[in-house]
């Protein structure tokens, strides 16, 4: 799946569609962003313009060493292969984060559980946008 995903100048899936509303909801100084099932990063990648620190985790792998490879030289995005439904894992961590995204993700698992991950993963006051 990954070879030769979004390697193409003006890429564009479905998922980028949501992009600029998961942008537009992301709180004036963001200090910490989570981007749920992050693929090649590409979200993370521009979360970063408004973050001061963004995590992009996947189950997959390849996505997130895809992600690593084309985000060298960020040097405040980071990623791992990580389950979001454990929020006490690293590099997850209860109320570590200020924004919380997730993009065509939460079908894919139990909803209540994602609910309550995403609730836990957030800071006091934070803010999530599910997709």
């Amino acid at each position: 799946m990954a070879e030769g995903y979004g390697d193409h100048e003006g890429y564009w899936n479905h998922n980028v569609h949501y992009h600029p509303l998961v942008l537009g909801a992301v709180p004036e100084g963001c200090g910490a962003a989570l981007d749920i099932g992050c693929g090649d990063g590409l979200l993370a990648r521009r979360l970063a313009g408004r973050s001061d620190a963004v995590v992009g985790v996947d189950v997959a792998a390849e996505m997130v060493r895809l992600a690593r490879e084309r985000s060298a030289g960020l040097d405040n995005v980071t990623f791992a292969e990580a389950d979001f439904l454990y929020p006490d894992r690293e590099p997850l961590g209860d109320g570590r984060f200020d924004f919380v995204s997730a993009v065509a993700v939460i079908h894919h698992v139990d909803f209540g559980a994602a609910l309550a991950a995403v609730e836990r993963l957030l800071a006091p006051g934070g803010r999530a946008m599910i997709i």
